[in-house]
This record gives C-alpha cells, structure tokens and sequence, in this order.
C-alpha cells in the first residue's frame, strides 16, 4: 500500500517482462513513468501553482494523483480497525486498472473516489456516491431517494472528502451528474468488454510465459550439454 511501498523506490528481479509478459510490465513502467512525471513537476507547482502548468502536464498530475490513491486497498486484517470491508482484486483487474488510468479512460472520475477501493467498478460506485451526495447536499434530489434527506447525506459523506468536493469543486461535480447517468447506461456493454479483455489478456499472457519458461529450458540444457 501506497506510501509505505514507493513504487519509484521499489524494485523487484522479477520486474522481468519474460516473468511478468509484456503488457503487464509494460504498464507496470508506465505507471512508474506518470508519477516520476510527477514528482519531477512537484516543485513548479509549488513556485507557479498548478494553473501555470499546460494541459498536458495538468492531466499527468491528476492521473499521477489518482495512481498513487489507488494504490490503496483496505485490508481484510485491518476491518477491524478501520470499519472497511477488505477487498481482494486479482491481478489481471489490477493490470486493466492501471491501464485505463494511464490512459486517461478514467479522467471523468473524482480523485477521492480512487482511495481505499478494490477494482474500477469499486471506484465508479464511489464516485456516484461522492457526486450523489455533494447533490443531495446542495439540495437536488438523486434517483432512488426517499425525500432526499440532507442531513443524511452529510452524515454518510465522510469529512474529509467534504472539505475536497465543496465550494469550488462541488458545481464542478454537479455538472458530471447527467455525464454519469449515460455512463451507467454504458456500463453493461462495458463490463461485457472488460470480462473479454480480461480472459483474452489472461490467455496471451499464459502463451507468453509458456513460451518464456521453455526458451529458459532450452538454455539451461544447452548450458548444461557444453559442461557435461
């Protein structure tokens, strides 16, 4: 879990695209790449402010921002300390995952809704819920509410995501409303997409290593052949 494992810090002799297969590693380095982007960025943030920076570079921040939250993930061993339900993500979601952010295919989603989830479908549920509940607040009613309770909403919007969505951040979000009902629209045919991804990643991937362990025989027994 991001910090206590700094991605830029850590390495591993199995970051190896012949151990790991080609897409896996490959997104791997340009997760890496996005948050050295970043840091390299940190200082004229700081000295100009985040404003001053090209679209570009804007865009590099926030998704940065968002891979270093998602990184996150509540634990089973900690629920009972922290009240979270832990989750368990297996590696190929977590590999699509990291692909779309670097991608930019989750830029429409809110920074907090990235913290303490599972996979992509946790944080889009998250995200509905951070944008229902910033419209409940400034009084809108949101599809399924009884009589669109306020104080309710408050009382289940946790404080430190309120103080990051309110004021300025808050009309932005409420824009993003009408944006995210066709996105749940679109979420049947995506998920049936992202399940063909995954098996068709999974299959290759198995190809890729097959064939990576059989190259690592053939060497070691010619090796082993010159030296008999």
């Amino acid at each position: 879990i991001y910090p206590a494992v700094d991605p830029l810090l850590s390495t591993s002799t199995l970051m190896d695209p012949h151990i790991l297969g080609h897409k896996h590693y490959q997104i791997t380095r340009d997760v890496q790449a996005t948050i050295q982007k970043y840091n390299d960025l940190k200082d004229i943030i700081a000295i100009l402010g985040l404003e001053e920076l090209d679209e570009k570079d804007k865009l590099t921040v926030n998704r940065a921002r968002k891979i270093m939250r998602f990184l996150s993930q509540p634990f089973n061993v900690a629920e009972p300390f922290t009240g979270m339900k832990g989750k368990i993500v297996p590696l190929a979601e977590t590999i699509v995952g990291f692909r779309d952010l670097v991608d930019g295919k989750l830029d429409h989603l809110p920074e907090a809704a990235f913290y303490m989830v599972g996979n992509v479908a946790d944080v889009e549920a998250k995200a509905k819920q951070i944008i229902d509940d910033i419209a409940r607040a400034s009084g809108q009613k949101v599809d399924g509410d009884e009589d669109g309770d306020v104080s309710n909403a408050l009382r289940t919007f946790k404080g430190d995501e309120f103080e990051s969505y309110t004021n300025e951040a808050a009309p932005k979000l409420l824009e993003e409303i009408a944006e995210m009902a066709e996105f749940s629209k679109q979420q049947e045919i995506k998920k049936s997409e992202h399940d063909t991804f995954i098996k068709e990643f999974l299959e290759k991937d198995q190809v890729e290593a097959i064939e990576s362990i059989e190259s690592i025989e053939k060497k070691w027994s010619k090796f082993d052949a010159q030296f008999a």
